[in-house]
């Protein structure tokens, strides 16, 4: 949009099931998808500090932590995002943390949020990436538990041109507390603008 001013979306199809005491939940098709604007709030040539407002609409598949799928209704966040460059054996890398607080629509308890993400270029084409996803919720307002979770990923990204480029890689519920234990592969498709 602007130098400072950015649109973020985030579309996902899912095909998930969950294993329960009374049978299976499934949900296939369109999940919780974001839509917000983030905004630079200072930058030099290595750092950039953000924040960023979103809103959460959602979808039939995993919407809220620890209840059925297609159960949550819609959630706004606001987070704080800090990355910085860095060069090391001639080749570039970067760190990103972010920090968000999600307001839960319904009687969802709120969601503290921390993302850590750490990514090298091992070629000119591919980047490979590590990161940590933490939550942990306020006090339940009565429709579930209080839960907490620590999920690791690690992906490729493999630029096929300048623009556009494609990432495959695995996430696993590393730790947590009233969650369910997640294992998944995933593709992505990214369009540079």
């Amino acid at each position: 949009m602007t130098d400072n001013l950015t649109a973020v979306t985030r579309l996902a199809l899912q095909d998930v099931y969950l294993e329960i005491e009374s049978g299976r939940d499934a949900a296939r098709g369109l999940a919780a998808s974001e839509v917000g604007l983030r905004h630079a709030l200072w930058r030099n040539d290595q750092t950039v500090v953000s924040a960023q407002a979103t809103v959460i609409l959602p979808g039939g598949g995993e919407n809220v932590t620890d209840i059925f799928f297609g159960a949550g209704e819609t959630d706004y966040e606001a987070r704080l995002l800090a990355g910085h460059s860095f060069k090391w054996r001639g080749r570039d890398g970067f760190i990103d943390a972010q920090a968000g607080y999600r307001w839960r629509g319904g009687d969802f308890g709120n969601e503290q949020r921390l993302d850590l993400t750490l990514g090298y270029n091992i070629t000119d084409k591919l980047t490979a990436m590590g990161q940590g996803f933490f939550l942990a919720s306020d006090k339940s307002k009565g429709l579930n538990r209080d839960y907490m979770s620590a999920r690791g990923q690690l992906s490729a990204v493999y630029w096929l041109t300048d623009r556009r480029a494609v990432q495959l890689g695995g996430l696993a519920t590393l730790a947590g507390e009233n969650i369910i234990r997640e294992r998944a592969i995933f593709a992505a498709y990214w369009i540079r603008f």
